[in-house]
Formats: structure tokens, sequence, C-alpha cells
């Protein structure tokens, strides 16, 4: 009888260990398997600073949403970013930010050069997301 009852409780201890190893197993692979969808929805300081950079200074005249593709008006910056490969270097589009190009001013002594790679960035991930 008391063999029986070491033979029960080991059993009970292994099954209680599996127990606690697959939830934890459950866990881990559930916390991996959310971690991009996180990475996602937290964009980087500088996303964060370009987003707040285009939309005070440049979405006045750069309205176009991800995926529009009408010819009129501004470039669809965020496909002109997203796009691999990209229409424009990050030189190219620093240069046209500085000194403007037809329409557009120039915002040279305006946007350091860390505000017009953070846009550019922001341009860039959102472009992705939506394509």
């Amino acid at each position: 009888m008391r063999r029986n009852n070491r033979e029960a409780s080991a059993a009970h201890s292994k099954r209680a260990c599996f127990g606690v190893l697959g939830t934890a197993l459950f866990f881990a692979v559930q916390a991996a398997s959310t971690a991009p969808i996180l990475a996602a929805q937290s964009p980087s300081p500088a996303v964060k600073h370009g987003e707040t950079i285009f939309k005070a200074r440049c979405a006045v005249c750069h309205t176009k949403k991800p995926g529009d593709t009408s010819p009129f008006g501004p470039p669809n910056l965020y496909q002109v970013f997203g796009s691999k490969p990209p229409a424009l270097t990050t030189e190219q589009a620093e240069q046209i930010i500085k000194h403007g190009k037809g329409q557009m001013p120039a915002f040279m002594g305006v946007l350091t050069t860390t505000d017009m790679h953070d846009v550019i960035e922001y341009l860039r991930t959102e472009g992705h997301k939506k394509q």
C-alpha cells in the first residue's frame, strides 16, 4: 500500500511539474508572439518626433494619406519614402527639405538635420505599415 501511495505521489508530482512547465511555456510563447506587435505599436522616439514635426510643418500641404495614389497636389511622401527602394535617398530628401523645390519652401534654419531625418524615418515607417 505504501508503494502505491509513493507511486501515486510521484505521479502527482510529475503531473504538477509538467503542469507548471506547460503553463510557463504557454506564457513564454504568448509573450514571444506578441512582442513584434507591441514593438510595432511603440514607435521609436525619433519616429514620434518626426511625426510631430510632419504634422506641424508638412501635413498642411502634404495631406495625402498612405496608399493615396492620386496624381494631384504635392507628392505622397509616405509612398516616396515607404517604397523599396525609396524614390529618394535621405540625402536627396534632406536637400529638398533644406532648399525647397517648386512651390515647397526651404526649411533650412527652421528644421535641424536631426529633425529632417526624424521626419523621413517617420514617413518610411508609416509608408511600410500601409503597403
